[in-house]
């Protein structure tokens, strides 16, 4: 699931690419999201592509994808269709195993930066710049009123009962209620803060939520209550994404624009490891079945991981599947 923080930088600086019907690959990986069998990553590509790749980094698919830029990627929950959306103002299903287009929406309020299929279910909750919605994946027509807000990633909950959304104010937890959004907003202390979420993850069983907020660091609140349980880790760099990592969670993996990959632990915020890739991060996702980590970002320097069991795969920007650092606690439970 793509987090916007990007795409509002590249929007600031759009004077450079007046004209440009397409960006070169070498522009980046987007988002990036393995299947619900854990057998197959896709990522978006800002070429306009939607590219497959197994376990080992091998590319078993491509997409045509979007005539702009693809910005974001989500599987069904069989994992045979793929849903992509761009800055063409489409939502685009796909067979998987064909290629084959098999439905669009033509979004009313223009581009689409974030979407997730509901687990087990038939909702695709997006968001574009100014507008929530939920769509039915077998009508391809929103469940919703569409709700007015940007929000810059959207995650649904492992039973498909609400999703945790992080938005340009702060992270919260929606439900839809009929055809209106409940909402719950994040507080510290009893206080919504004003922080600027560009990534929101749950923990396995649903009853935590990680965060990242650029500058002011990553947080776990509890789902439950709203309330902040910690400040996990902050320093002066932009957090671009993070997630669980580890049987019990046990630790957490988070990436920063500036290209650092730490290794957490869940409950203290303990430093276990940290590596640093030549490039711009962006987007991770965790492969529980295989331990395995997809990050992606922009760069053609692809050597960048100095660890010998790192697979780095020669596309589009920066890439690579590494298996995950996970302390040596979990193998003691």
């Amino acid at each position: 699931m793509f987090k916007v923080t990007m795409i509002i930088i590249l929007l600031c600086c759009c004077v450079f690419y007046v004209g440009a019907q397409n960006i070169p690959p070498e522009a980046g990986i987007w988002d990036a999201e393995w299947n619900p069998d854990n057998t197959l990553l896709a990522v978006a590509n800002p070429g306009g592509q939607v590219y497959i790749y197994d376990v080992n980094g091998d590319l078993v698919q491509s997409l045509a994808g979007h005539d702009q830029r693809t910005v974001a990627v989500t599987w069904s929950p069989s994992s045979e269709i793929i849903v992509s959306s761009g800055w063409d103002g489409y939502i685009r299903f796909w067979d998987v195993e064909t290629g084959n287009l098999l439905q669009e929406i033509d979004v009313p309020w223009g581009s689409v930066h974030v979407l997730d299929w509901q687990p087990n279910g038939a909702y695709l909750a997006t968001s574009g710049l100014d507008t929530v919605q939920v769509w039915d994946t077998t009508t391809y027509r929103p469940v919703t009123i569409g709700a007015g807000a940007s929000l810059l990633d959207i995650e649904w909950h492992p039973d498909g009962s609400s999703f945790t959304f992080g938005s340009i104010n702060t992270p919260g937890i929606a439900r839809i209620d009929d055809d209106q959004f409940d909402t719950m907003r994040f507080t510290i202390n009893g206080e919504v803060p004003n922080m600027r979420t560009s990534s929101v993850s749950w923990n396995s069983d649903g009853t935590q939520v990680i965060s990242t907020h650029e500058r002011e660091g990553i947080y776990i609140w509890d789902a439950g209550t709203g309330e902040a349980m910690r400040l996990l880790f902050q320093n002066d760099e932009t957090f671009q994404d993070a997630t669980f990592v580890g049987e019990g969670d046990v630790n957490v993996t988070a990436l920063t624009a500036e290209g650092s990959i730490y290794t957490l632990d869940a409950s203290t915020g303990e430093v276990l490891e940290v590596s640093q890739a030549d490039a711009f991060l962006w987007t991770l996702s965790w492969n529980p079945q295989e331990e395995l980590l997809a990050i992606g970002g922009t760069n053609n320097l692809l050597e960048a991981l100095s660890n010998d069991d790192t697979r780095n795969i020669e596309t589009s920007g920066f890439l690579t599947i590494r298996p995950a650092e996970i302390s040596e606690t979990e193998s003691d439970q």
